[in-house]
């Protein structure tokens, strides 16, 4: 029977960056179409507003609710079949959006247990607007942030134990703390790698699109799409290479979490 190996059984970031490159440029046929179906309600919501300058804070948090479910979905959608690929089985669009839409909850409270570092600044931005605390916040928002780096580390695997182990939120944020112990600095220094990936693919839709050719939301669309399915790749790559360090599980027994 054929089980999830590492040779050096040592997670490399080297590795994981570069599979997560490879698998992702592989499955864009697939997550493409996937991502514009998960990401529709955000891009439809920045196209109604897309004239406007200035936004509530009741509307920037609505935004950002809008943003993380359509991540969360997108998320599901894309892991499962970049990690089906990781295992050399087939998948397939349709089984793929089961997967993700049978995984919704669970997924999106996952979420936003990472999110509610992201909403927090904004809630305290609506405080520095009336009660003038702005360096107060300023401050406040950059510890914010950076709890979110740590806490987006600590959960690289919760995504993947949702999706491939049927887990509840709870049990999946346990999982991801028991999978990323000891190999936290390496996911941190992965996602960083891949960080600045996705600044280039930023960078050249932003300037190539709407700099260029003034098409602003056809840039969005294209960051949204090819940031989005690569950031969701990486936490596949992640979860399958912490499973097979530390759990080396049998592809059949994986098989059938899918069935």
């Amino acid at each position: 029977m054929a089980t999830l190996t590492r040779s050096d059984r040592e997670f490399r970031v080297g590795s994981t960056v570069s599979r997560t490159l490879a698998t992702w440029i592989a499955t864009l046929p697939k997550t493409l179409p996937l991502a514009l179906v998960a990401l529709a309600p955000a891009f439809a919501w920045n196209w109604i507003q897309r004239e406007r300058i200035e936004f509530s804070t009741l509307e920037s948090l609505f935004a950002q609710l809008i943003d993380t479910a359509c991540s969360v979905v997108l998320a599901g959608f894309v892991l499962f079949i970049a990690f089906k690929r990781l295992m050399r089985e087939p998948a397939s669009l349709g089984t793929a959006l089961q997967v993700g839409i049978r995984r919704f909850v669970p997924l999106l409270l996952v979420g936003f247990v990472t999110a509610a570092f992201v909403i927090l600044p904004i809630l305290l931005a609506a405080v520095a607007d009336t009660d003038g605390g702005g360096s107060l916040v300023t401050g406040s928002s950059l510890l914010l942030n950076i709890a979110n780096a740590v806490i987006a580390t600590m959960l690289a695997a919760s995504t993947g134990a949702v999706v491939v182990e049927s887990l509840g939120p709870i049990a999946a944020i346990r999982r991801s703390l028991a999978l990323t112990k000891d190999c936290r600095k390496r996911i941190f220094l992965a996602n960083l790698l891949i960080g600045l990936v996705a600044g280039i693919l930023f960078a050249i839709a932003t300037f190539g699109l709407s700099y260029a050719f003034e098409l602003d939301f056809p840039a969005e669309v294209v960051v949204g799409v090819l940031v989005g399915t690569l950031t969701a790749t990486l936490s596949a790559v992640v979860y399958h290479d912490l499973r097979a360090l530390k759990d080396g599980v049998d592809v059949h027994e994986l098989a059938r979490v899918f069935a």
